[in-house]
């Protein structure tokens, strides 16, 4: 018999200030740990705000292409992996909001004016069935 745990964090700044640093300390030794760190990039765009830039969200919707699509050699149409110079020009972009430190992610939506965050409007990062 198959168990699974599945592990629910909605707060960005607990995935980011504690899940994701933990986890940068553990050694992946396959196509995972790529896997995961394009997962760390999207994480870190989301959380300093450049998801609400349309660059910072074609960077995302890239990078989850390429971790849900791009890892099977047998796809007939691979997709590209996000390129260091487009990585770069986005983190270059000023953010509209100046960030502080200890800044939480709900400060950086209200000081974004927005109340909540805007529904995504590309898949997410996780694979539907990856827990089946």
């Amino acid at each position: 018999m198959n168990e699974h745990l599945c592990l629910s964090i909605v707060s960005i700044d607990a995935l980011y200030d504690y899940l994701l640093f933990f986890l940068l300390n553990i050694p992946f030794q396959t196509r995972k740990a790529e896997d995961f760190y394009f997962w760390s990039l999207a994480l870190h765009l989301h959380k300093l705000g450049y998801c609400y830039l349309p660059e910072g969200r074609i960077l995302i919707y890239k990078i989850s292409q390429y971790v849900n699509k791009g890892r099977y050699s047998t796809n007939l149409n691979p997709v590209e992996a996000p390129i260091l110079i487009e990585i770069s020009k986005v983190l270059e972009l000023k953010l509209p909001v100046t960030l502080e430190a200890n800044m939480l992610h709900v400060d950086l939506l209200l000081g974004l004016g927005l109340r909540s965050p805007p529904p995504p409007p590309f898949p997410p990062l996780i694979k539907k069935g990856s827990l089946d």
